[in-house]
């Protein structure tokens, strides 16, 4: 469908609806060798994150607790200070409202997909953020 990347990415999935994250690491684990993490709030994000150093992270930005805008703030802030290489963020999001997506890029997130979602808008959205 996509690009044959060199390596195994790995993919962080943010969504507090388990049917919604069930179906994402369908989706993820549909493309050879590209690894699903999934977590459901925002500070299991930031700790997941922290340990492993993902190619691509889809953030639910009404996640419950710390929502996906607080969380992406963070790990940007984090990336800023370590020096690391800042991680591709794709936001989900079922309001495509202007002031929702002003947040998300002020949030510094990389990209957008809009709920409900096709699987191929998924897998060509993390494929334009994966490293050739």
């Amino acid at each position: 469908m996509g690009k044959n990347p060199k390596h195994h990415p790995n993919i962080l999935i943010a969504e507090d609806d388990p049917a919604i994250r069930d179906l994402m690491v369908l989706v993820i684990e549909s493309e050879d060798h590209w690894k699903p993490t999934k977590v459901h709030c925002g500070e299991h994000a930031l700790e997941a994150w922290d340990k492993v150093e993902f190619d691509v992270i889809l953030m639910d930005i009404r996640l419950s607790g710390m929502d996906g805008i607080e969380t992406t703030r963070r790990i940007r802030e984090q990336e800023k200070r370590s020096g690391r290489k800042p991680t591709p963020i794709i936001a989900f999001t079922a309001i495509p409202e202007e002031n929702t997506r002003k947040e998300c890029t002020d949030a510094e997130i990389d990209d957008f997909i809009y709920k409900p979602f096709r699987i191929e808008t998924v897998i060509d959205t993390i494929y334009r953020h994966l490293p050739d």
